[in-house]
């Protein structure tokens, strides 16, 4: 009698184990699916730079940003080179710098490091007005507008510049890789007068 109650509490255990064993392994499985989907969904993932304000219509998709997205981030940054003050040159080289791979870093930062020494020890105020803008699918992006400078608050400066942004788009990363500008006065108006000036040396500084 006493065998078969051992022999009964023995399979009783067995089958507990066994039950045991396969929600550990249906356990292990549901945790190896959650894994290997969590890695699509960080890989699905991507961060995507944008102005802090946004007053046009932008769409976003995959590795691939629309046209507006693009000029969106071409005129501010073209405003943070072209529009300072002593008070905010330091802010706005940083903001500009941030969207520079390492690559091209050091390059764009002496540029940027100039400007801040000019305005530095001349005082110098800068606004910027916009006029027109092209955006090239070879990564150039032309601005065109008026700059008026001020010492102190008093007009000293006023005339036309341009502004060429060279740029790259990867993967969905704006980003920016040099830079140039061209102040006025310029020769007569002619057609595109926007990319004139800028034949020679594309990837100059």
């Amino acid at each position: 009698m006493q065998r078969k109650v051992f022999l009964e509490y023995w399979n009783s255990v067995e089958r507990i184990n066994r039950l045991f064993a396969g929600t550990i392994i249906v356990m292990a499985l549901g945790m190896a699916v959650m894994g290997m989907a969590f890695y699509k969904y960080i890989g699905w993932q991507k961060v995507v730079l944008v102005p802090p304000a946004i007053t046009d219509k932008i769409e976003i998709a995959g590795d691939t940003n629309s046209a507006d997205y693009v000029r969106v981030m071409v005129k501010y940054i073209g405003q943070e080179i072209m529009e300072y003050t002593p008070n905010d040159i330091g802010q706005r080289i940083s903001t500009v710098l941030f969207y520079v791979p390492p690559r091209y870093h050091d390059k764009v930062k002496k540029s940027l490091e100039n400007l801040r020494q000019d305005v530095l020890q001349s005082g110098l105020n800068q606004m910027f007005r916009l006029h027109e803008m092209r955006v090239r699918e070879n990564g150039e992006a032309y601005l065109m507008g008026n700059i008026e400078r001020y010492v102190e608050g008093r007009p000293v400066w006023s005339n036309v510049a341009k502004l060429r942004i060279n740029f790259s788009l990867k993967n969905g990363r704006f980003s920016i890789l040099g830079f140039q500008m061209k102040v006025g006065p310029f020769k007569a108006v002619v057609k595109d007068q926007i990319y004139t000036g800028f034949e020679e040396n594309q990837r100059e500084q």
